[in-house]
Parts: C-alpha cells; structure tokens; sequence
C-alpha cells in the first residue's frame, strides 16, 4: 500500500509537471504570437514586453530574440541588437543574416562579408536570394564592385519578372553594335538616375537603344536623354529587339570596377525652355543660389528601409544655422514644402520657389531646371542627389552614418559623380557636427567667391 500511494504521488507530480510546461508553451505562444503581431504594426514599445516576456518563458528560442534584435535596431540601438543576438545561441541561418546586416550598419564590413561567405559554404542557398544581396552590399561598400554586382545578380525581381514579356536572350556582353537592346528599369527613382549613365556606354557602343519603364512618370524627363533611342512604359508594346537586360545588371555585364565607373560630368538633361523661365524668376536675386533637401519620405512596406529613410532625413531644426549666413539664398527643392516645414521658423528664409513645381510640366521637370540655375545644391541622398549629380550641378551630399553602398567607406568624394562632395557622419544618428561643416564650408565658398 505504501509503493502503490509512492507511485501514485508521483504520477500526481509528473502530471503537475507536464501542466506546469503546457501551460508555460500556452503563454509563450500567446506572447510570442502578440509579439509578432504588434512588431508588423509596428508597435514597438509594446511589442518589447512580449518580447521580454517570451525570452523569459523560453530562453532557447531563437525566433524571439531576433525579433526583439531588429525591434532594438529599428528604434536606433544596433549595438544593443548586435548584443542580443551574441547572448543568444545564434545557430539559425535568419539570425546570422541578421548580425550580418548589423555588422554591415555599424561599418564592420570585413565581419559581415566573413559570415556570409561562412554561411554559404556551409549551407549553400540558405535564405534564396537574401545572403547575396546582403554580401554584394557589403562588397560595393568596400569598393569590390567586381564580385559585389556579381552577388547582386542573384536580387529578386519579380516586377521585371511580372511586366517582361519578352524572350529575347539577356545580353551578357555581347558586341552590341547595331544591335536592339531592351532595357528594363528597376528599383528606386535614384537607382534609375544613376545607372542609366551605362546605357550612354552602350550607346557609344553602337547599340539601339529602348528603355523600358517600371515608373512611366519618369517617361518625360528621360526622354530628354539624346543617347535613348526610344523611351516606353511596360504598359506599351514591345518593340523588336536582339537582347534584353535589367538595368542594374549593366555594370556586371560591363564588368565594371572602381576605375571604370563611366562617370561623366553630366549625362541627365534638363528641359531647355523650363531652364530659361527659371532663369528669368531667378535673374533678380544676386545671393549665391542654395537648393536644398533634407526630407525622404519613405515609400516602402520594409519597416528597414522605412528606419534608414528616416535616419537619412535631417530634422529641420538642425538646419538652423544656415539662417545665420549672409549673401545665400536657400530655395527648397522638397515637394509639399509647407506641410514639411510646418509653423517653423526656418520656413522664413527657406523657401520653395513656387508651392506646385513639377505638376504641370512633369515629374522632375521643373526640380531639373530650377537645379540648372543653383549654383550649389545640398541634399541627403535621395533621388535628388542622383539627378543633381547626373546633371553636373555642383552638389554636397550629407550622408547618416550607416550610408548606402554606393558611397562607399570614408571617401569624401565620388568616383560616381565628379561635381558631388560628400559629408558624413561621424557618429550614429548625429547631425549637428556634418551640419556644422557645411555650415563653415559653405561661408567660406561664398566669401571666397565675393
């Protein structure tokens, strides 16, 4: 009778047990479930206390920790996120990608590249197309732009992939002479600005040239571009041609290095009509001419891209320095100016030079006009810079400490465009000393110049 109530008490007590972790996995689902649900809200004060609270209800569970990681980078901690994702047991493909990507924001490139490469070879096609995109990052960042376009082959892109009707072969190098090429555009209105400097390249080459649109907007403004031998929308029907190719694959087909970025003084057009109208509002202000923009908005789902447009954006108020300058007028280049600028201040000596430029005549189209009679432009690197640069305009670039790769590591010039100057921060997310060297910088050029 004694044995039969032992073995009873402890069938008692392992059924308690076996409660006590089904309710634990109840509530680690429930909070884990709630953390993931507000985290995609992007609720991430409270999302952290799910997270919290999950971590310590399973300490072993990976998935937890790497969402708590990208919620401390998303609000502006990376070294915290980086010293998460070190406690925990980073054994999972997504959180390596993710340290990656860490060591990537805070410059640690050689850190970023071995782990990748690492995982690679140790599992090969691990995350699809995600370890390329993110090594060929960190390989242009350094300046290895053979291998980094190589890597960045392997980048999704279903929009081409919806809208390409066409079964021509892809050019890969090919000589081109006389030929038809399809080219398709991709990415971002500032990635289109940079990269159509290659298909000037393959117009010296001899081809025929038919630019492809994913943003027919843009139809105007680069159809002003002499070396474009047709321009048309992914709505229109294709004409004949012998290759086809995206446009960001052209420096890889090209086998582009640091040296032979083909970076001309001016390869955009501004319409010439639009120029001289500006040049008549202009004529009657004899200060030396600042367009400025420091504004992004972001225009992706990406809660990333969504953290590094904002950090890339300079907060009004720190441009309060500028006002204290003599003989500059500073005219904004930022659509919605008001509703940007708000009640402040500074909306008093920086102003748009009309309050609907760019509507009636096309995207761009007055901005590249009203640039052509600046004689300097000031911008955070958005698609302003790249057509600034495009354009020939002189242009200062003031870059957030975790910049995008095409500016490379510690360079204060570009070898993308000879008429830009870079400014960078020194430290994570802090403005005030760059603005602080524009500030002098530009003082100085304008005594200089009286």
């Amino acid at each position: 009778k004694i044995m039969s109530k032992i073995r009873y008490a402890w069938i008692l007590f392992f059924i308690f047990i076996l409660c006590c972790f089904s309710l634990r996995d109840n509530d680690f689902i429930a909070r884990y479930n709630s953390l993931c649900n507000l985290y995609s809200q992007g609720k991430y004060t409270e999302a952290k206390k799910d997270a919290s609270a999950a971590m310590c209800l399973k300490d072993n569970n990976l998935e937890a920790h790497l969402t708590f990681a990208k919620i401390l980078y998303l609000e502006g901690s990376p070294k915290d996120a980086k010293g998460v994702l070190d406690v925990a047991l980073v054994h999972t493909w997504k959180s390596i990608i993710f340290l990656s990507y860490l060591y990537e924001r805070e410059r640690q490139f050689d850190k970023a590249i071995k782990l990748l490469e690492a995982l690679n070879i140790i599992i090969p096609g691990t995350g699809q197309d995600c370890v390329h995109v993110n090594l060929a990052h960190s390989y242009l960042m350094i300046g290895d732009l053979i291998n980094g376009f190589k890597e960045y082959e392997r980048r999704r892109h279903e929009e081409c992939e919806k809208k390409d009707a066409s079964k021509k072969p892809i050019w890969k190098g090919e000589e081109i002479n006389k030929k038809r090429i399809l080219i398709y555009t991709e990415q971002g209105i500032g990635d289109m600005f940079q990269f159509i400097r290659f298909v000037y390249t393959l117009k010296k080459k001899g081809a025929f040239i038919i630019l492809r649109l994913h943003k027919p907007f843009l139809k105007k403004i680069l159809s002003l571009c002499p070396y474009l031998d047709s321009v048309i929308s992914y709505q229109d029907e294709l004409p004949d041609h012998d290759y086809k190719i995206r446009l960001m694959s052209l420096p890889f087909a090209l086998k582009t290095t640091l040296e032979t970025i083909p970076s001309y003084v001016s390869y955009l057009y501004a319409d010439e009509k639009l120029i001289k109208k500006w040049h008549i509002f202009f004529k009657k202000d004899k200060n030396f001419k600042v367009g400025l923009c420091w504004y992004g908005a972001c225009l992706s789902a990406c809660p990333f891209s969504c953290a590094r447009g904002k950090r890339r954006s300079v907060p009004f108020e720190k441009l309060s320095s500028l006002n204290n300058l003599k003989g500059i007028s500073f005219y904004s280049l930022q659509k919605n100016h008001k509703a940007i600028v708000g009640n402040s201040q500074l909306n008093m000596f920086i102003k748009p030079p009309c309050d609907d430029f760019d509507n009636e005549n096309g995207a761009f189209m007055d901005t590249a006009a009203i640039m052509k009679n600046m004689d300097l432009i000031i911008t955070i690197d958005t698609s302003i810079a790249h057509l600034a640069g495009g354009l020939g305009v002189p242009t200062w670039i003031v870059l957030p400490f975790e910049s995008d790769w095409r500016w490379l590591e510690h360079r204060l010039d570009s070898p993308w465009y000879p008429n830009v100057k870079l400014f960078r921060q020194i430290t994570f997310n802090n403005w005030g000393s760059v603005i602080k060297n524009v500030t002098q910088e530009l003082q100085q050029k304008v005594l200089y110049i009286k």
